[in-house]
Protein backbone atom coordinates (compact mmCIF):
# COMPACT_ATOMS: atom_id res chain seq x y z
CA UNK A 1 0.00 0.00 0.00
CA UNK A 2 1.48 3.34 -1.01
CA UNK A 3 -0.49 5.60 1.37
CA UNK A 4 -1.76 7.91 -1.39
CA UNK A 5 -5.48 7.54 -0.48
CA UNK A 6 -4.78 8.26 3.19
CA UNK A 7 -2.56 11.24 2.32
CA UNK A 8 -5.26 12.62 0.02
CA UNK A 9 -7.93 12.23 2.70
CA UNK A 10 -5.80 13.95 5.34
CA UNK A 11 -4.92 16.84 3.01
CA UNK A 12 -8.60 17.31 2.20
CA UNK A 13 -9.54 17.40 5.86
CA UNK A 14 -6.75 19.85 6.66
CA UNK A 15 -7.92 22.12 3.84
CA UNK A 16 -11.52 22.12 5.11
CA UNK A 17 -10.38 22.85 8.69
CA UNK A 18 -8.16 25.67 7.48
CA UNK A 19 -11.02 27.22 5.49
CA UNK A 20 -13.34 27.05 8.52
CA UNK A 21 -10.69 28.65 10.71
CA UNK A 22 -10.07 31.52 8.27
CA UNK A 23 -13.81 32.08 7.74
CA UNK A 24 -14.23 32.91 11.43
CA UNK A 25 -11.51 35.58 11.49
CA UNK A 26 -12.27 39.28 11.20
CA UNK A 27 -10.69 41.07 8.28
CA UNK A 28 -9.16 44.49 8.31
CA UNK A 29 -8.54 46.78 11.27
CA UNK A 30 -11.09 48.43 13.53
CA UNK A 31 -9.61 50.91 16.02
CA UNK A 32 -12.66 50.54 18.26
CA UNK A 33 -12.34 46.74 18.27
CA UNK A 34 -8.58 46.98 18.94
CA UNK A 35 -9.24 49.10 22.05
CA UNK A 36 -11.94 46.72 23.21
CA UNK A 37 -9.71 43.67 22.67
CA UNK A 38 -6.81 45.30 24.51
CA UNK A 39 -9.04 46.08 27.48
CA UNK A 40 -10.48 42.56 27.49
CA UNK A 41 -7.02 40.96 27.40
CA UNK A 42 -5.73 43.25 30.13
CA UNK A 43 -8.68 42.48 32.40
CA UNK A 44 -8.41 38.75 31.67
CA UNK A 45 -4.75 38.53 32.60
CA UNK A 46 -3.38 41.42 34.59
CA UNK A 47 -3.06 41.05 38.34
CA UNK A 48 -4.99 37.81 38.55
CA UNK A 49 -3.90 34.58 40.08
CA UNK A 50 -5.79 32.60 37.44
CA UNK A 51 -5.94 33.88 33.90
CA UNK A 52 -9.09 33.89 31.77
CA UNK A 53 -7.68 31.80 28.93
CA UNK A 54 -10.94 31.83 26.99
CA UNK A 55 -10.62 35.59 26.34
CA UNK A 56 -7.11 35.10 24.95
CA UNK A 57 -8.13 32.14 22.80
CA UNK A 58 -11.20 33.91 21.44
CA UNK A 59 -9.37 37.08 20.44
CA UNK A 60 -6.19 35.45 19.13
CA UNK A 61 -8.11 32.98 16.96
CA UNK A 62 -10.79 35.30 15.61
CA UNK A 63 -8.85 38.44 14.63
CA UNK A 64 -6.81 39.04 11.49
CA UNK A 65 -3.02 39.27 11.63
CA UNK A 66 -3.00 43.02 10.81
CA UNK A 67 -5.55 43.61 13.59
CA UNK A 68 -3.41 41.72 16.13
CA UNK A 69 -0.24 43.55 15.07
CA UNK A 70 -1.89 46.97 15.34
CA UNK A 71 -2.96 46.43 18.95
Amino acid sequence: MDGAPLRSTLQGRRSVQSQRWRAGRTEGISEQLIDSDARTLYEAGEGRKGKDCSAFIDILTSRSAPHLRKG
